[in-house]
């Protein structure tokens, strides 16, 4: 949030295209492939180096999370939707239904703030504050652990489903309907709530080919299993819960896409599309790179 995306601080980047061309693409090297890879996925070509913009940051953070009990749960999710209105760019929340180990369901806000760390905990104090929290580890963290502080929750052979889609707004009626899908489902999996905004809204819809500039929020669910004879049911459960909540949501983000059909991929980029078709009749006319979100040629 406090430097938009990814896409956003690519500099430039090799492209090797279909036809064998090793190729650069920049702001001034072929501008419009450079525009078309920032949110066009891997549809013109295999990209063997990137560029990026760096920052200056502290490498010690303010992270953690807040967590409350399920009957905590609804107002806490209602005060994380107006507190996440509110705050600045420098931090990062998101918002997670989950169960713990025995399976007991919980509500908890996971935190990252990257500047001045006395004005972290002032920005903090209202959701740390929020009712009766059941745990709260925010503490000053090395940014590098940070990325790998949650990889134990995601193991290697484990079976995974997700499906996800961006959101404009959270009222308290869609809250609402987010819990009831969670608590009701025959069979368990997380909901989050991951803010956007901040610095990922301030660019143009058409200024990169990544069209969903406007969502506040990222809405997904996530279930996990390990064995595989549940997995059938469990994806079953799973798509049929994602309906309930799809209407909350208004494009997706196509690097977490799961069996989505080629015409919902072609409506999530929106007004891009047409250059994007554009591009891939120039870059890929055969389409060759089409095990993806894929864009198809018009010749």
């Amino acid at each position: 949030r406090r430097f938009g995306l990814t896409c956003d601080n690519l500099l430039g980047a090799d492209v090797v295209t279909a036809n064998g061309d090793y190729i650069r693409a920049s702001e001034s090297e072929n501008s419009d492939l450079f525009w078309g890879l920032r949110g066009g996925g891997g549809n013109f070509g295999v990209v063997t180096s990137f560029d990026y913009g760096l920052h200056p940051m502290d490498p010690i953070v303010l992270a953690g999370n807040v967590s409350w009990p399920i009957s905590q749960a609804r107002d806490a999710m209602h005060f994380f939707a107006e507190y996440s209105l509110a705050i600045p760019d420098e931090l990062y929340l998101i918002g997670s239904l989950l169960r713990d180990r025995e399976g007991t369901p919980y509500f908890s806000v996971g935190v990252q703030w990257s500047t001045d760390h006395a004005e972290g905990e002032r920005v903090l104090k209202p959701l740390r504050e929020f009712g009766r929290p059941q745990h709260d580890t925010i503490s000053a963290v090395s940014y590098v652990k940070l990325q790998s502080m949650h990889d134990w929750t995601q193991p290697f052979g484990t079976k995974y489903y997700n499906k996800s889609g961006f959101s404009r707004e959270l009222s308290n009626d869609a809250l609402d309907l987010i819990l009831d899908v969670f608590l009701g489902s025959s069979r368990p999996f997380s909901i989050f709530l991951t803010l956007e905004g901040g610095a990922i809204g301030r660019v143009a819809a058409d200024a990169t080919a990544f069209p969903n500039r406007d969502a506040l929020y990222w809405l997904a669910i996530s279930g996990q299993w390990d064995d595989q004879a549940l997995s059938e049911e469990q994806i079953r459960v799973m798509r049929e819960q994602w309906l309930r909540l799809q209407p909350l949501t208004s494009g997706f983000y196509t690097n977490s896409a799961m069996f989505e059909s080629d015409k919902r991929y072609r409506s999530n980029y929106g007004k891009n599309l047409e250059h994007l078709t554009t591009l891939k009749s120039q870059y890929d006319p055969d389409n060759m790179f089409r095990l993806n979100a894929n864009i198809a040629p018009t010749v």
